[in-house]
């Protein structure tokens, strides 16, 4: 049951959100608070990062902050990116990885740990 619930969480937020993303690739980010922080903060640093992607690469990425209501995981919390499509969001983190964007990853340090990332297909049916 365990293993189960969070590909059921998964799922229902994937179908909530489908209704608002336009995009054909989501980025699913399962993140810890770093101690002392608060999701406020994440939310701030979150908001700076989705302007500053946009406007570099006057693409159309949208991100959401997640906070449970009810999860065995009270702590934690999920982003979700959308993206036009896969190619944009491997821009997007190959320009991360090389260093292009590191001003960026930077307004998360000490804020967040995201161990998981799953990177989706999204259609509308």
């Amino acid at each position: 049951m365990e293993t189960t619930m969070p590909k059921i969480i998964t799922l229902l937020i994937l179908s909530i959100l489908s209704f608002g993303i336009n995009a054909s690739a989501v980025a699913i980010y399962t993140c810890d608070l770093e101690e002392g922080k608060t999701l406020d903060e994440v939310k701030a640093a979150n908001s700076k990062w989705v302007k500053a992607v946009n406007n570099l690469y006057e693409s159309e990425v949208s991100s959401y902050v997640l906070e449970p209501i009810v999860s065995p995981d009270m702590e934690g919390f999920i982003f979700i990116d959308t993206y036009t499509d896969e190619v944009a969001w491997a821009t997007v983190n190959r320009e991360i990885r090389s260093g292009a964007l590191s001003e960026l990853s930077d307004l998360f340090e000490g804020l967040s740990e995201c161990p998981s990332v799953t990177l989706h297909n999204s259609e509308e049916s």
